[in-house]
């Protein structure tokens, strides 16, 4: 009987002590992700779906992605990653987009062309901008400041983004789009 009581004892005491471990892990945020959901915060992993049509053609409206923030837990987004961050004006609205520039660069459109420190991006991912368009208006320069990242949506013509309200902090980047469904 006491083999019995021992063993239900420690396994209380496992529970108990995971469940302790998955609080602390949440509240310690060791990833620094600005998520407050617990997969987000714990697991580093998150499933969402894009609601409109901004990063078309690399994601349709609809549809479900995977996003981690295991990617910047030891390393800074680089220029081309999709990443998911809160919008500056409502942080519970989460917005998709590409990072075009990182912190102290310089970021132009010039006849439908971005240029990144004054070199043409090769952006293969665009397939409804025009390019070498003089109609298409040019804008910039901008120069990202420290800490901050420039982000454009990959549907240019229908993206509300950097262009509109500046560059995101980088506090607020909840992770990297690793995976698309659907």
């Amino acid at each position: 009987m006491n083999d019995r009581k021992e063993s239900v004892g420690r396994s209380w005491l496992i529970l108990i002590s995971g469940i302790a471990l998955l609080a602390g892990v949440y509240f310690l945020n060791p990833l620094r992700s600005p998520d407050n959901t617990f997969m987000g915060r714990v697991l580093g992993f998150r499933v969402l779906r894009i609601p409109c049509v901004s990063m078309q053609p690399t994601m349709q409206a609809g549809q479900t992605f995977i996003v981690s923030a295991w990617p910047y837990a030891f390393g800074a987004p680089r220029t081309g990653d999709v990443v998911v961050f809160q919008y500056r004006f409502d942080p519970t609205v989460l917005y998709a987009k590409r990072i075009i520039g990182t912190p102290g660069s310089r970021v132009a459109i010039v006849n439908g062309v971005t240029t990144l420190n004054g070199v043409p991006l090769a952006e293969n991912y665009l397939k409804n901008v025009p390019r070498n368009d003089p109609n298409f208006p040019n804008s910039g320069p901008w120069t990202v400041p420290a800490g901050q990242y420039f982000v454009m949506g990959d549907n240019r013509v229908n993206s509300e983004d950097s262009r509109v309200y500046g560059p995101i902090g980088g506090d607020t980047i909840v992770g990297k789009v690793i995976g698309l469904a659907d």
